[in-house]
């Protein structure tokens, strides 16, 4: 008999272990670490030495290995080397049910972690901005072809003659409804002339927007599609702007220059035309730069929002053909799905973010960072890369936040 651990999130430490029978003659050593194969070579190697310490105690004392075994007739010899190699058998066979016993004990003592125990200690540290319902409730488990799958509380399965139908209900809103909004009408001027035409800013735009709008945090913004991460990035290119306006409100259009990345360029015409609109009112310019548009000089200049592929992006800060006149007074750096960092064209995100942050420790320039992404599951991570404090810039929102309530089967 051995143990092996069940790594489940809905089961307390005692129930975590399942006997399993061995049926094999053979014993079926489960996968270990390095440090647990050197223990059990350690203990195999002492059990051996035993052994032979023992052995040669007994050839010392004149029996198999002494001279006196040359006068002993050949029969007798074959019996005393079969019975060395059963004595050798029986050895190894107690080294591996020694091995067998300390597995057992390694198991005992493990302590698992579960992160979906409501009561249980938690392996997710819990950070302000983070609105994970999988951490603050319970699941329903179902074990579906010898996998176990954790799924939101609520979870119904039905089992029919030819197929399974599992149904996951729309998520439970709780006290979402009851954050309060943030009225265009209180904000400032230049706030409302980039949100002309809007009441409110919805739930998720309100929890971000006292660190959008009025820090140069670092961001990173995970939320459902639909969910408002467009007005989010109008928020930080609105505090832009803010920074570069003199005593009298004027902006200074010449100090900056706020770059938008988009992954495709379908979307880079469609944010060129969105926030273009947007920002005409206060007399700045957004130009789109893609592989099938050219800006000369003078246009990008002029130009103080520019919407571009990750790859247009990268030749231009690689090969510097503008003299560093536009890398020297970026001032904002919104990366779009920025989720792509696992896609076959993640190296290309990466050298950007790593040219990005390299810029600012050469220049000591403010280079403000805000990564949007609908789909993230490893958020944490990301937003050390992006240098996001996790306890200011990162926000995550489940599915509870969708516009439009999900209902999966």
């Amino acid at each position: 008999m051995f143990y092996t651990v069940l790594e489940e999130g809905d089961r307390q430490h005692d129930n975590y272990y399942k006997q399993c029978e061995v049926s094999d003659s053979s014993l079926h050593t489960p996968i270990v670490t390095n440090e647990q194969l050197v223990v059990r070579i350690t203990i195999v190697i002492e059990l051996l030495t035993v052994w032979m310490h023992l052995w040669g105690r007994r050839s010392s004392a004149g029996s198999f290995d002494s001279p006196l075994c040359h006068w002993i007739p050949p029969n007798c010899q074959r019996t005393i080397h079969v019975t060395k190699r059963k004595e050798l058998k029986l050895g190894l066979n107690m080294a591996q049910k020694e091995i067998q016993r300390q597995r057992q004990l390694e198991i005992g003592q493990m302590k698992c972690k579960p992160s979906l125990l409501p009561g249980g200690p938690r392996v997710e540290e819990i950070y302000p901005y983070v609105f994970d319902a999988r951490i603050q409730s319970g699941h329903t488990i179902f074990d579906i072809n010898g996998m176990k799958f954790a799924l939101p509380e609520g979870s119904k399965r039905d089992t029919y003659k030819t197929h399974e139908s599992v149904l996951v209900p729309p998520a439970n809103k709780g006290d979402i409804e009851q954050i309060q909004h943030v009225y265009i009408k209180d904000m400032d001027e230049l706030g409302q002339k980039g949100f002309k035409g809007f009441e409110k800013l919805n739930v998720i735009q309100s929890i971000v927007f006292e660190q959008a709008y009025k820090t140069k945090e670092n961001l990173l913004i995970c939320a459902p599609t639909g969910a408002g991460k467009t007005n989010i990035a109008m928020l930080t290119i609105l505090n832009t702007i803010h920074e570069h306006q003199n005593a009298k409100g004027e902006i200074m259009k010449d100090d900056f220059k706020i770059i938008y990345i988009a992954p495709i360029q379908a979307l880079a015409t469609e944010m060129t035309e969105s926030f273009g609109k947007r920002l005409a009112p206060l007399g700045l310019k957004v130009k789109e730069l893609t592989g099938d548009t050219q800006l000369s000089r003078n246009e990008v200049a002029g130009t103080q929002m520019l919407v571009l592929t990750p790859e247009k992006w990268d030749v231009i800060t690689r090969k510097s053909s503008l003299d560093n006149s536009l890398i020297d007074v970026v001032r904002l750096l919104i990366i779009d799905e920025v989720h792509l960092l696992h896609d076959e064209r993640g190296p290309v995100i990466e050298t950007l973010v790593a040219r990005t942050l390299r810029q600012v420790e050469m220049s000591q320039s403010g280079i403000r960072i805000v990564g949007l992404s609908a789909t993230l599951v490893n958020y944490v991570d990301v937003a050390r890369f992006l240098r996001v404090n996790p306890y200011k810039g990162m926000f995550y929102f489940d599915g509870r936040f969708r516009p439009v309530p999900l209902t999966q089967k």
